[in-house]
C-alpha cells in the first residue's frame, strides 16, 4: 500500500528512488518469511493485492498467543463497551449510593477489575522484554500478579448453586 501510494504522489525527491528500491527488498524479505506458509490463499491474495489487513491472525488466536483466555477476553470487551456506553446511568447510580457502601465501591471498581488482568498482562510482558532497570517485584505484588494471569488465563466461572431435587 505504502508502495502505491508513493506512485500515486509521483514526487520529484531526489531520493524516492532509493525509496521505492527499499520497498521492492522489504517486500520480496516479506513475502520470503516462514509466517507466509502459515496463512491462507485468501491472505496471499489480499496481501499481493496491496490490501492487506491490520492483523494476519485473529482475536482469538492473538488471545491464545498471549495466555488469555477468549470467553473472558469477549466478556471483558462487553462489559467495559457497556459500561463506557452507559456511563451517565453509572455515575448517576454512584450519587445515589451511600459512600463506602458495596454497591458504591463496586460500581467504581467495575472498570478496574475487567482491565486489571490485561494491564497485569501488558506490566508482565513489558519487564520480560526490557529486563534491565525494572524494578523488583514484592511478594505481594507478585501474589497479586499470579492472580490475576490465573483470571486472565482461567477466566472466572461463577459458582452454580446446587439444584433442590
Amino acid at each position: 500500500m505504502l508502495h502505491a501510494i508513493q506512485h500515486a504522489i509521483e514526487s520529484s525527491d531526489p531520493r524516492a528512488a532509493e525509496i521505492h528500491a527499499d520497498v521492492q527488498v522489504l517486500t520480496k524479505e516479506t513475502q520470503a518469511h516462514s509466517w507466509r506458509s502459515k496463512i491462507g490463499k485468501h491472505l496471499h491474495q489480499r496481501i499481493r493485492a496491496g490490501d492487506a489487513p491490520a492483523f494476519l491472525l485473529s482475536q482469538k488466536e492473538l488471545n491464545a498467543a498471549n495466555g488469555v483466555k477468549h470467553e473472558y477476553h469477549l466478556a471483558a470487551t462487553m462489559m467495559l463497551s457497556q459500561y463506557v456506553h452507559t456511563l451517565p446511568m453509572s455515575v448517576q447510580q454512584l450519587v445515589e449510593f451511600q459512600a463506602d457502601t458495596p454497591q458504591a465501591r463496586n460500581m467504581s471498581a467495575l472498570p478496574i477489575q475487567y482491565s486489571m488482568g490485561f494491564l497485569t498482562r501488558a506490566i508482565t510482558r513489558m519487564r520480560a522484554a526490557f529486563p534491565h532497570g525494572r524494578p523488583a517485584l514484592t511478594a505481594q505484588q507478585s501474589r497479586i500478579f499470579e492472580s490475576w494471569k490465573t483470571v486472565i488465563e482461567n477466566g472466572v466461572r461463577v459458582p452454580t448453586a446446587p439444584t433442590q431435587g
